[in-house]
């Protein structure tokens, strides 16, 4: 876009709206993340105890530690 055109209201206004509208799409992606991974976890707790569950619990465990790291968290907080 021409540098003349980026300081009228409209755009600037639009250009608004699409950094909300990004913003919100990671913030539903981030949800949809932690229903999978609560829904995962639901079906961990029905397994039966063996090799493969234990395999399994220990990779959710990471999986949950990253959801939840400082870098993936902040960055949702800081765009929210």
């Amino acid at each position: 876009m021409a540098d003349h055109l980026s300081t009228l209201p409209l755009i600037k206004e639009m250009m608004r709206v699409l950094s909300a509208r990004e913003r919100f799409s990671i913030l539903i992606s981030y949800n949809e993340l932690i229903f999978d991974m609560l829904e995962t976890d639901k079906k961990l707790a029905a397994m039966t105890d063996n090799v493969y569950k234990e395999d399994a619990l220990k990779e959710q465990e990471e999986a949950w530690q990253l959801a939840f790291s400082d870098d993936l968290v902040g960055q949702i907080i800081v765009e929210s």
